[in-house]
């Protein structure tokens, strides 16, 4: 009994962050469209999407237990918030740098951009649903 109430819980975690990653990734393309047709900028294939997708839930995951079980910060609060999203956005755009897809300052200037993208999603997943997104 205890076991599959574990696995259905990895599971409903799983879920929630493939859905919060799924819809980062959705914002994010569609930033990535205006830009590419408004000022010509670099056009991203569709695995960068597919990437980001893979190992943004990976980071979500190992974030999730880092906050939860680690830290063991239980409450809501945009400290949590911060910290998960600069564990999936950090390493994304470190791996982004070293495969030359822009320059440093680039790099930086898109990953505050990813980093205020997640942070305002889980901010409105948390107000439309009112519940604590990650725990």
């Amino acid at each position: 009994m205890t076991f599959k109430r574990n696995v259905n819980g990895f599971v409903e975690i799983i879920f929630r962050i493939f859905l919060l990653i799924s819809t980062f990734i959705s914002v994010d393309m569609v930033y990535h469209y205006l830009y590419e047709t408004n000022y010509n900028l670099y056009a991203v294939s569709t695995d960068y999407y597919l990437n980001k997708l893979w190992i943004g839930v990976f980071l979500g995951i190992i974030a999730y237990y880092i906050i939860n079980y680690w830290l063991k910060w239980t409450k809501y609060s945009y400290k949590k918030l911060s910290l998960f999203s600069m564990i999936i956005v950090v390493p994304l755009q470190i791996r982004y740098f070293m495969t030359g897809h822009f320059t440093l300052f680039q790099n930086i200037v898109i990953g505050f951009a990813h980093y205020f993208i997640l942070i305002s999603i889980m901010t409105l997943y948390y107000k439309v649903y009112d519940m604590d997104y990650l725990g």
